[in-house]
């Protein structure tokens, strides 16, 4: 999270814009220092394992923002979710056509505690996110997908430098945004629309590898040799190629987020079940006789080999279901996070 952000900043596609709950000069901090701020706080609860917290905050192409604004924006926006008082930094990247900045954080407070992140988008990420587009006069998110400005950025360079990851990721880029975006039917045509971003597609054939022709993005300051268009069975039998490897993919990838989900599920009606079970013992406890609301429990804890563990200690019964719900909780947000449904 943060290696990735400093890792902007020095390639100069990101620029730290602010940091919050960070004593002395943020400027002058080696990323060492940086991590050590963190760290400070998750060493204080080893025992949840996911700590580190990164947002992004996008805005409109129309939304002309200085970094104070942005600043400004942050400030309140962690403040609503629940992070205000935590320490973060703030990142302004600058490799796509729209303002957004990235903030590095953890959900472990100074006490001890763990910030609780189960639902935050919903619960408490949507409802800010509507005030502060009032509140600052932004273009709101729903209505974006109506903007008729292109998001691709054309590669202005002189000379592709291949081998260097920012000239590969920017020509990946403008190629699949082209490919999603416009209809073409034959190389010539999807040529066309390259060129406006300074790429063009040229066929090209590996020296010792037989394998179908493939179209191969470069640089349009590297001369390209003249090739022959391929052919409308050739456009058609690649089409077909493609929509299978799409169709398998697609499945695997379904395959995958079912089995998320369903682990999802499961671990959200444990955590259900538990605190319908601590409610109904807190209802039902007996005052006058203990103090605990698991006084009349008895917890079990049995192998394949018959041993059992068998207690009606009230305050070791606590403490499991307290430990057993906080686990579940963090390994729902664990594979929460893992769940990404691509558009």
């Amino acid at each position: 999270m943060l290696h990735y952000n400093e890792n902007k900043v020095a390639a100069g596609e990101a620029r730290l814009i602010l940091a919050n709950g960070f004593a002395g000069d943020i400027d002058k901090f080696n990323l060492e220092q940086k991590l050590q701020r963190f760290e400070y706080l998750t060493m204080l609860n080893t025992r949840v394992k996911t700590n580190a917290v990164h947002v992004t905050l996008n805005f409109d192409e129309q939304d002309k923002l200085s970094n104070e604004q942005l600043q400004q924006i942050t400030l309140s926006y962690m403040e609503k979710i629940g992070f205000g008082d935590q320490p973060y930094l703030v990142y302004k990247h600058n490799d796509a056509a729209h303002t957004h900045v990235h903030i590095a954080t953890v959900n472990i407070k100074p006490d001890g505690n763990r910030i609780d992140t189960h639902g935050i988008g919903w619960r408490l990420s949507e409802p800010a996110r509507i005030a502060l587009e009032k509140e600052y006069g932004l273009v709101q998110a729903q209505g974006r997908k109506n903007s008729n400005t292109l998001n691709i950025k054309a590669v202005n360079i002189e000379k592709a430098i291949y081998g260097k990851t920012p000239t590969k990721r920017a020509i990946t880029n403008i190629v699949n945004a082209v490919i999603n975006t416009y209809k073409f039917t034959s190389l010539a045509e999807f040529n066309l629309i390259l060129q406006q971003f300074n790429v063009i597609a040229a066929d090209s054939q590996p020296a010792n590898i037989a394998e179908t022709p493939k179209a191969e993005a470069v640089s349009q300051a590297e001369e390209a040799k003249p090739q022959a268009e391929p052919t409308k069975k050739e456009i058609k039998e690649q089409f077909l190629a493609q929509q299978e490897r799409k169709l398998a993919e697609t499945v695997k990838l379904v395959e995958a987020l079912g089995k998320k989900i369903a682990q999802k599920n499961k671990l959200e009606n444990t955590i259900s079940n538990l605190d319908s079970f601590t409610v109904a013992q807190s209802d039902d406890k007996d005052d006058m006789a203990s103090d605990s609301r698991f006084a009349r429990c008895e917890l079990v804890i049995s192998d394949d080999d018959g041993n059992e563990f068998v207690t009606k200690n009230p305050f070791i019964i606590a403490y499991v279901a307290h430990e057993v719900k906080q686990l579940c909780i963090d390994k729902l947000a664990e594979v929460e996070a893992s769940i990404i449904i691509p558009l």
